[in-house]
């Protein structure tokens, strides 16, 4: 499989999500137009997503950045505890026969799927140098802020003057963040895609060429280190506005969102001079 030949068509050679946990994993459910309940399978979602990420990305030259976290954004829902969450909030949960239904109106918004994710890259990408370590912090805090927005990575308040924000995220433990259980629920062909993305020198190298476009454009400008900092947030914004505009365009959201999607895509791309990079 070649690493610059696009996303691969993955989930289709192993065993489905019904096969590996012994029931459908959902990214979430919706009504057809005759009134059923269709299931979109979590493993068809990351899919979708990870490709039109994939293409968002590549008008900056990190096409395999952008897919990877379109293939695991939404890695904590393969957690019990969310699949529960889904199930019991359209009414498919017996608690007569399992015991399993849960408030879902109370527990909107409070069961954490979006960490996991983020702490799977950052557990997992490799290298030392500095564009590693900046692809690697760009990368997992856009996989942590796709449903808040981008998140500070410090914080303050009078009884503490500086928090890590962004690195108590990536610790928060495996009871709250429900990785350990992912991992063993997901999708092997999505978790091996992820893994090959990360084991492979694409990533680290395209954000090498492009930290060296922007560091010798800042520099060519007379810049301060400030304006360097300022250029390496646009690139996570640039890379989180594309995962959330790739979630927002999957098929099953709806016409008006796609419609949205697609009069946005006509419009001149910024790319890399949004970037300050010509």
């Amino acid at each position: 499989m070649t690493m610059g030949s696009g996303p691969a068509d993955i989930g289709r050679d192993g065993p489905s999500d019904r096969e590996r946990g012994g029931a459908v994993k959902a990214a979430h459910y919706r009504e057809s137009q005759d009134g059923t309940l269709e299931v979109h399978r979590l493993s068809d979602h990351l899919q979708s997503v990870a490709a039109l990420s994939r293409a968002n990305a590549k008008k900056i030259n990190l096409e395999e950045a952008g897919e990877i976290l379109g293939l695991v954004h939404d890695l904590g829902k393969y957690g019990v505890d969310f699949q529960n969450y889904l199930a019991s909030a359209v009414g498919l949960s017996d608690q007569d026969a399992d015991g399993k239904v849960l408030d879902a109106t109370a527990l909107k918004g409070k069961i954490d799927h979006s960490t996991s994710g983020a702490q799977f890259l950052w557990l997992n990408f490799p290298g030392q140098e500095f564009h590693n370590h900046c692809a690697k912090q760009i990368l997992a805090l856009c996989l942590a802020s796709h449903h808040s927005g981008l998140i500070d990575c410090l914080t303050s308040s009078p009884s503490r003057p500086v928090e890590t924000t962004f690195l108590n995220r990536m610790g928060k433990p495996d009871d709250q963040t429900h990785l350990g259980e992912a991992l063993e629920e997901a999708d092997p062909g999505i978790l091996a895609r992820a893994k090959m993305l990360l084991d492979s020198p694409e990533i680290a190298r395209s954000f090498q060429v492009l930290l060296g476009q922007i560091s010798g454009k800042v520099q060519a400008e007379n810049g301060a280190q400030a304006l360097l900092s300022l250029r390496l947030g646009l690139v996570a914004r640039f890379l989180l506005s594309g995962l959330v505009d790739a979630r927002a365009s999957r098929p099953g959201r709806g016409l008006k969102l796609r419609e949205q999607h697609r009069r946005h895509h006509q419009r001149p791309s910024p790319g890399l001079r949004g970037l300050g990079v010509d």
